[in-house]
């Protein structure tokens, strides 16, 4: 099965963190986002995180997916999440094989391996069984659905430096924060985000390569992420001209709880190759990618 697929179901349908060391590192203020973010990566505590990421084609509505949840950290980044994902897919009918679809798909991401509970694997799963261990490589612990990803310090640095409003906003998770607004290239994104270049698989070229995301991030007093917008619109002309545009809204809240997520106990997992029968592909991306 096409591992974008297998990625759409668990992260689209699934379909995307952080932690105070001490009281003592608490007490000095970070030199820049950057820094405050790396501060956060602390062993066994996390950040909660709230997307909705919406779609269009030519005008029309496309599909609306919402994912909440948890991501816990290690010591270099996201280390493990626990998400719930639930697809709205606003009137588009895919058949009665994909009824499933619209169902909450809860998504666990802990120790290199990724477990996925509801949506369209419950009818295909063995008796006895209500979670599916993914294809290895399938679903990354940062199960958000836009193309930037601000939990990475390299990609956080390179869409602060393409900031180009900055000034002061309202309140996000009790603290006052400093609105910036700019746009990157898909390209820009590509040399600094591994998250970006997995997600796209590929290296963009030509008119893709200048594609602009536009971004707003809202940084609080302790120069952590609390709000996040992206959107990006792209024209694309073959046989028939097609419009394709994305927003993201991600908000970060409960920066430096304590998480300890864990697989699903064992009894209950079924390994991909036990499933009963292959799950439907739809003919038509859930979620957008440039092109």
């Amino acid at each position: 099965m096409n591992r974008r697929w297998i990625a759409a179901l668990a992260v689209a349908a699934t379909v995307p963190a952080l932690a105070t060391a001490t009281a003592a590192s608490a007490q000095t203020a970070p030199a820049g986002p950057v820094d405050a973010l790396k501060h956060q990566f602390v062993n066994k505590h996390g950040v909660t995180i709230s997307e909705t990421n919406t779609s269009s084609t030519n005008g029309a509505n496309g599909t609306k997916v919402i994912t909440k949840g948890k991501i816990q950290f290690g010591r270099s980044g996201p280390a493990a999440s626990d998400t719930t994902t639930l697809i709205d897919l606003r009137g588009l009918d895919l058949g009665d094989e994909f009824k499933d679809l619209g169902a909450p798909v809860r998504t666990v991401v802990t120790k290199g391996a990724a477990y996925s509970k509801g949506g369209i694997y419950s009818s295909l799963l063995p008796e006895g069984k209500s979670w599916l261990r993914l294809p290895p490589g399938s679903i990354t612990p940062i199960p958000t659905s836009g193309l930037v990803n601000v939990l990475d310090p390299t990609t956080l640095k390179a869409v602060i430096g393409t900031t180009d409003t900055k000034r002061a906003s309202g309140t996000l998770d009790g603290t006052r924060t400093t609105l910036h607004k700019g746009t990157i290239t898909l390209s820009e994104l590509y040399k600094s985000s591994k998250s970006f270049r997995d997600t796209l698989g590929r290296k963009p070229a030509g008119k893709s390569a200048k594609l602009e995301v536009s971004w707003c991030l809202w940084l609080g007093k302790d120069q952590l992420p609390r709000r996040l917008e992206t959107s990006w619109v792209q024209e694309t002309v073959g046989l028939r001209t097609v419009k394709s545009s994305s927003k993201s809204d991600i908000r970060f809240s409960g920066w430096g709880a304590k998480l300890d997520i864990k697989a699903p106990p064992a009894d209950q997992i079924a390994d991909y190759k036990d499933l009963e029968a292959a799950p439907p592909q739809p003919s038509i991306p859930l979620l957008p990618l440039p092109q």
